[in-house]
């Protein structure tokens, strides 16, 4: 650290060379992509069975969604996803 506490500059400037260096999943290897869309489908399956499964349901308060409904809830998270994806684009455009 320089006098008084204050960061140099050039510590500065590596901070915010690795914070614009940050990964992105499609950059990630290929044994990675495989571990992340293992666990992506373990969490759906899991979601599903807290909702669809009999035994469940007292314990978490949950009931089954009709047909329509889950097609909803997935229509959402496609647009979160969409637009998260839009905003990262954009980002990385201004830079």
């Amino acid at each position: 650290m320089a006098a008084g506490g204050a960061v140099p500059e050039s510590h500065n400037r590596q901070s915010a060379d690795l914070a614009h260096h940050v990964e992105m999943p499609l950059d990630l290897d290929l044994a990675a992509a495989v571990v992340l869309a293992l666990v992506v489908v373990l969490v759906l399956v899991l979601q599903m069975a807290t909702i669809y499964v009999p035994w469940p349901q007292p314990i978490f308060r949950t009931q089954p969604l009709s047909a329509g409904e889950l097609a909803r809830c997935f229509a959402l998270a496609g647009v979160v996803f969409v637009a998260v994806e839009i905003e990262k684009a954009r980002r990385r455009r201004a830079t």
